[in-house]
């Protein structure tokens, strides 16, 4: 890990002194979780990983770039580290994963963070109704209204098997 760590900070640091005032963001991501929680441990995760990654947001910092950390699944017991070490932005909000919904994200963090996602794409988009999917997205404005705090959007990529009209559903409220 440490090596690894060693030669992405090197990396992370040529590469923004080469382009850093050129960017608006960072993005890192790691995908450390499953629908039902961590691969790891947050122990392990803070033993090996968070000081890795303070180093580098602390580095995308010094350029005032916005930080997002993409992490698929349910990797809420690192939130509130991710949130102390400089993530401004969480991607994506897989609904779907345990303890992911947008309910919870709010109750528990408030706008300490940005969430990017939120209509899941695993059952809802290509299964539900158009009705539902409206729904949903009324759910999250209702949650996040006009506190900001959420790019509401799929969740992930959108699979060939949704149907157009569910697509657009997200976007006809």
């Amino acid at each position: 890990f440490n090596k690894v760590g060693e030669v992405a900070v090197e990396f992370n640091r040529r590469t923004l002194e080469q382009m850093g005032d050129q960017l608006d963001h960072y993005v890192l991501w790691d995908d450390i979780a499953m629908q039902s929680g961590m691969m790891m441990s947050p122990a392990h995760w803070n033993r090996y990983l968070k000081k890795w990654y303070e180093t580098l947001y602390a580095d995308a910092k010094k350029y005032d770039l916005k930080v997002l950390y993409h992490c698929c699944g349910s990797f809420h017991p690192i939130i509130p580290t991710l949130i102390d070490i400089g993530v401004d932005i969480l991607d994506p909000v897989q609904t779907s994963a345990l303890e992911m919904d947008l309910k919870t994200l709010k109750r528990k963090y408030g706008n300490n963070v940005c969430w990017h996602g939120g209509i899941d794409v695993q059952r809802l988009l290509p299964c539900g109704t158009i009705a539902a999917i409206q729904d949903a997205v009324r759910e999250a404005e209702g949650l996040f209204g006009l506190d900001g705090g959420i790019i509401l959007g799929p969740s992930h990529e959108i699979t060939p098997d949704t149907p157009i009209e569910n697509i657009l559903a997200i976007y006809a409220v």
